[in-house]
């Protein structure tokens, strides 16, 4: 199947297997092995130009800050999520990495609500919280592997870190359930992911919006393949004003960001 952007659709029956275990797309091998389309993997290619600002050891600081305060969570065991206790001693989890990620990078993707009342909702659903459990998991992973110095690792603790983010806020609104947005351009506008295109650039922004098809594709039928789009779209716009945004050079902003961060 191929999207009307011509980026090919996923179609093995493996491909459920691969969401349960890798949530977090963060090379090109990743995009290859998923069977995304080469015209979406030259695009993200193509961003070292909006990159060339982007400061890797900036970058690289405020992830190793972020990872001290996830020593102490410890990874889920997806068979132990049924009762009510075991729930909320998950959302507590779930929730800690919320408050890291709004203490240090300032995005806020909210919190799930401990109800019974959520508890109910939620359970009550076919996806439960599994895509949230996944890449928790990939987070705690991440994290413990994370190595400063090394630009695929600091990448991946991103986007994993920013994808558990992304699934809190789609299930504590229910919006994964009920099938609020079907494509990747309406995540992308209503949580304003361009916002931590700071902490991972463009490439990894790429990487981040491939990563949200891919395992939301699983969970919401009809979730449209329109991460070229939306890149083609968000990066068009930044080209076209000279790399110039709000008036301030992009590479300039970021530094700025990262700066003042890793001063807290």
């Amino acid at each position: 199947m191929v999207s009307s952007l011509g980026c090919a659709a996923p179609t093995s029956v493996k491909k459920r297997d691969f969401v349960q275990q890798h949530g977090v797309l963060s090379s090109f091998d990743d995009l290859k092995n998923c069977g995304y389309d080469e015209e979406l993997i030259a695009l993200i290619q193509s961003f070292s130009e909006l990159d060339a600002g982007f400061d890797q050891s900036l970058a690289a600081g405020v992830a190793v800050k972020i990872s001290s305060g996830l020593e102490e969570l410890e990874p889920i065991d997806p068979t132990r999520l049924e009762d009510y206790e075991s729930f909320k001693r998950n959302v507590e989890r779930f929730n800690r990495v919320s408050d890291i990620i709004k203490e240090n990078t300032g995005k806020d993707f909210g919190k799930i609500t401990i109800s019974r009342g959520k508890y109910d909702e939620i359970m009550s659903t076919a996806v439960k919280y599994a895509p949230l459990v996944n890449s928790y998991n990939e987070l705690i992973e991440s994290s413990k592997n994370l190595d400063p110095e090394d630009e695929d690792s600091v990448r991946r603790f991103y986007i994993a870190l920013f994808l558990v983010g992304v699934d809190i806020a789609l299930i504590n609104s229910g919006a994964i359930y009920k099938g609020t947005y079907k494509s990747v351009w309406e995540i992308n506008q209503a949580l304003g992911l361009r916002e931590v295109v700071p902490f991972i650039g463009y490439k990894g922004y790429g990487f981040l919006l491939s990563s949200i098809h891919w395992t939301l594709r699983g969970y919401i039928e009809g979730f449209k393949n329109d991460v070229y789009e939306v890149l083609l779209d968000e990066t068009t716009q930044d080209l076209k004003r000279g790399l110039k945004n709000k008036g301030k050079d992009i590479s300039a902003t970021i530094e700025k960001t990262l700066q003042r961060l890793l001063r807290r």
